[in-house]
C-alpha cells in the first residue's frame, strides 16, 4: 500500500534534518556498475533506464552530497513505513560519467527541481490532502501534479505543484537503489525503480532478509546484501513488464 499524503504529515519522523544551509561536499567516487560505450543518447535503446542527473543532491547523516558521488554505503534520506528516516545505499542499478541521457526537468513552485530519465518512477498527486500517492513515470507528470517535498522546519513531506516542465540532454546518469526503494533527491520523495512490480518485490525481500539476519546473526547492524540478491534485484529490475496500470 503506498503511503498516503496525511499519514506522511502527522507520524512522527526519525530523521532528524537541520534547517541550516548545507555546502555541498565532494567524496570519492565509486567504480561505475556499467562500463558503457560510446553511446549519445542511452534512452534510445534501453527505454528501462531509470536515473537521474549527476546534479542531482540527496541528503545524508551529517551534509548534503551529489548523487555522482555517492558511494554504496551511504546512508540517504529516504522513507520506511510513511516514516522520514535514512536508509543505505544498497547498490546502482545504473551508473556512467560519460555518456548522455535525456531528461525530463520537472520544476515545481517553491523553486525545487528534480532531473531524471523518462521511466523512473515518482511519487504524485493532484494535490488534494488525504489523496493517497501514486506512482507514475516522469514522462507522465502533468502541470497541477504535485511533487512530496520535505520542509526543513517540521520535518514533513509537503505537497508542491508542478509549475514547469521541460526536456534537456546532460552528461552521466545515476540511479542508487536504497535498502527500501524510495529515496529523496533535491528534497523530492521518488523511487529508485521504474517498475512497480520491482519495488514491492524488492520491498518484500529486504524486509524477510532484515527480519533473517535479526534472528541469525550476532551483528544486527548489517547492511550488505546477502549472495544473489544483487543479482536478482537488477535481473528483474530490467525484465519484469514495467506497466503500471
Amino acid at each position: 500500500m503506498l503511503p498516503t499524503y496525511s499519514s506522511l504529515q502527522y507520524l512522527p519522523q526519525r530523521a532528524e534534518i537541520s534547517s541550516e544551509p548545507k555546502t555541498i561536499v565532494s567524496a570519492q567516487r565509486a567504480v561505475p556498475t556499467y562500463s558503457g560505450g560510446n553511446v549519445p543518447y542511452y534512452n534510445g535503446y534501453f527505454e528501462t533506464l531509470q536515473c537521474f542527473s549527476g546534479d542531482t543532491t540527496v541528503q545524508t547523516p551529517d551534509q548534503i552530497k551529489r548523487i555522482d558521488e555517492l558511494q554504496v554505503g551511504d546512508q540517504v534520506l529516504s522513507i520506511e513505513e510513511s516514516l522520514i528516516s535514512y536508509s543505505p545505499v544498497v547498490m546502482f542499478l545504473h551508473r556512467s560519467d560519460n555518456e548522455s541521457a535525456i531528461f525530463i526537468k520537472i520544476t515545481l513552485e517553491n523553486g525545487e527541481i528534480i532531473k531524471l530519465t523518462d521511466y523512473h518512477l515518482l511519487y504524485v498527486t493532484s494535490c488534494a490532502v488525504g489523496e493517497n500517492l501514486r506512482l507514475i513515470f516522469a514522462k507522465d507528470v502533468q502541470l497541477g501534479h504535485c511533487l512530496h517535498v520535505v520542509k526543513n522546519q517540521s520535518n514533513n513531506l509537503v505537497p508542491v505543484e508542478v509549475s514547469n516542465i521541460q526536456r534537456l540532454t546532460g552528461k552521466g546518469f545515476y540511479a542508487p537503489l536504497t535498502a527500501n526503494g524510495d529515496i529523496i533527491v533535491n528534497s523530492i520523495l521518488s523511487s529508485c525503480h521504474s517498475n512497480v512490480a520491482v519495488q514491492t518485490l524488492q520491498q518484500s525481500i529486504f524486509n524477510f532478509l532484515r527480519k533473517f539476519r535479526y534472528l541469525i546473526s550476532t551483528d544486527q547492524n548489517t547492511d550488505g546484501l546477502l549472495p544473489g540478491i544483487q543479482f536478482l534485484t537488477q535481473i528483474s529490475d530490467l525484465f519484469l513488464p514495467y506497466s503500471i496500470v
